[in-house]
């Protein structure tokens, strides 16, 4: 969230329609960028600005992290730190998909995927069979296996670009539903007072070590 309310942006496609104007009279408070640069800058000032006491998300470290730095190397883009609350210069090597864990230095971050393989057993750990695993078996499960939102086929990304009103659908779906499941979930594990408990341990280990 962000002044009391949400934040969220798309990069406008290449070669299709304005969707500006549509999207911003429904929507106003949904970003459209000229390209992927503008976009990056967008979100990192959003996050400097908003400056969260823990980031909760899914597949954070190993995938969505690693992706914003690249995009960020790519487009030489300098204020990538303001992922975390650390200033540095220094990107972090792209070695091992571990990047990502570099990413927010100083901040708190509670990763659904990586407190699931520690607090319990599952087939696998993707979003959809965590739901499963975590919520879907309790009580109501029908209706939250119902408002559980399907995977996306290439066929059908493509499909919903064609309109303004499916790729607002689109948008609202994946970043107001997904969301609000993956916290769910990250609640129902407890696994946010971990998150800070972990992150106070490597914190006094950081000051240990820079006294050496």
């Amino acid at each position: 969230k962000f002044n009391g309310g949400k934040f969220y942006g798309i990069v406008q496609p290449t070669g299709s329609y304005n969707y500006e104007k549509q999207l911003k009279t429904s929507d106003p408070i949904l970003k459209i960028a000229a390209n992927e640069s503008m976009l990056l800058n967008w979100f990192l000032a959003r996050m400097q600005n908003l400056d969260p006491d823990i980031i909760v998300g899914h597949n954070l470290l190993d995938s969505h992290f690693d992706l914003i730095l690249r995009r960020c190397q790519k487009f030489k883009i300098s204020n990538w730190p303001k992922l975390g609350r650390i200033k540095t210069t220094t990107m972090p090597e792209f070695r091992n998909n571990r990047a990502g864990y570099g990413a927010a230095l100083g901040r708190p971050i509670c990763d659904l995927k990586i407190s699931a393989t520690e607090l319990i057993r599952a087939r696998a750990y993707d979003l959809q069979t965590l739901w499963g695993a975590i919520v879907a078996t309790g009580e109501n499960s029908k209706k939250y296996e119902k408002e559980f939102s399907s995977l996306y086929t290439e066929k059908q990304m493509r499909d919903i670009f064609k309109s303004g009103e499916s790729v607002l659908s689109f948008v609202k779906n994946q970043l107001e539903v997904k969301t609000l499941q993956i916290f769910q979930m990250v609640c129902q594990l407890q696994a946010i007072p971990l998150a800070f408990q972990g992150f106070g341990v490597s914190e006094t280990k950081m000051k240990f070590l820079q006294k050496f």
